[in-house]
């Protein structure tokens, strides 16, 4: 039976700050955004799941293959392992793309930050005209290097040089560390164990399946688990670096901390305009099997 992850690591946009910076802004709407989609994914899955199981209208079925051919009878199984490729690399890209937005943000406020950072030739600095486009040309520059940099160099810059620490515990660096390498491999290597892979996770835990020619078999409850992890890391840090270098942050209400709601009524009202009555109330009861149909 799969086992949840432990409660102190098991955070999300539940224990949002109520106000993050405008990078946290951005890391949420993402984020948001494939949460949507995953929740739109599987009332489909699961109305196609109550159309194969129930149905016991053999004309019916005939028509419904012939509207959709193979995929009315086709397992979603089959094809979890690429959709959990999917949301992982989302997730991972967008809690990166988080690190370097928000050190945009405190270097804007710290230029002195950046002053330990190698020179600018004096025809650059002339080329750039002001103090405010050299600030500019560096950070950009920095964020280059970070962004080529392995997590560990990331981390030791975070502590060193930022003063605050980009993770609370090791457990979550090393649950980071395997979603970054995870995605790599998703990106340049078809999700297939590589010898870069091994050396980068071989003092970490590995807690994935390897299957047929050494692909990472993506399970739900190491995919969901990474996820909170991302979320909190991003919530810590932002929390506390919004605090130190006084950034300037926004509501978190004002992002939609749940997947879209659809009123079974709009889609009902769709369903009118394409399907008999009849497929119709089974899509609903597929959809919406526990709505309120008084209120209806």
């Amino acid at each position: 039976m799969p086992i949840d992850p432990p409660d102190n690591l098991k955070k999300g946009f539940v224990e949002a700050p109520a106000c993050v910076t405008r990078a946290a802004h951005a890391y949420m709407e993402r984020i948001i955004e494939l949460r949507n989609f995953v929740a739109y994914l599987f009332k489909i899955v699961g109305a196609h799941k109550k159309l194969c199981d129930e149905q016991d209208d053999e004309e019916l079925l005939y028509r419904l293959e012939a509207l959709l051919g193979d995929a009315l009878r086709a397992p979603y199984n089959a094809h979890r392992q690429f959709v959990n490729e999917i949301l992982l690399a989302r997730a991972v890209e967008t809690f990166e793309l988080y690190i370097l937005q928000v050190l945009r943000e405190i270097f804007s406020v710290q230029p002195n930050l950046l002053m330990s950072e190698r020179p600018i030739a004096a025809s650059t600095a002339l080329e750039l005209g002001s103090f405010e486009q050299i600030v500019l040309h560096l950070t950009e520059r920095k964020l280059h290097d970070l962004s080529f940099g392995a997590l560990s160099e990331r981390r030791a810059y975070f502590s060193k040089n930022i003063g605050i620490e980009l993770f609370s515990s090791d457990k979550a660096y090393e649950m980071v560390l395997l979603a970054i390498e995870v995605r790599n491999v998703i990106a340049h290597n078809d999700c297939k164990v590589s010898e870069r892979f091994s050396e980068r996770t071989r003092d970490i835990e590995v807690p994935l399946e390897i299957g047929f020619e050494q692909k990472l078999l993506i399970n739900d409850v190491w995919l969901r688990s990474t996820s909170y992890v991302l979320d909190s890391v991003v919530f810590d840090f932002d929390t506390t670096s919004a605090e130190k270098f006084e950034l300037e942050t926004f509501p978190a209400a004002k992002v939609s901390l749940q997947p879209r709601h659809v009123d079974p009524k709009d889609f009902r009202d769709v369903l009118d305009e394409i399907v008999e009555p009849r497929v119709r109330e089974m899509l609903m009861q597929a959809f919406w099997p526990y709505r309120d149909t008084k209120s209806e």
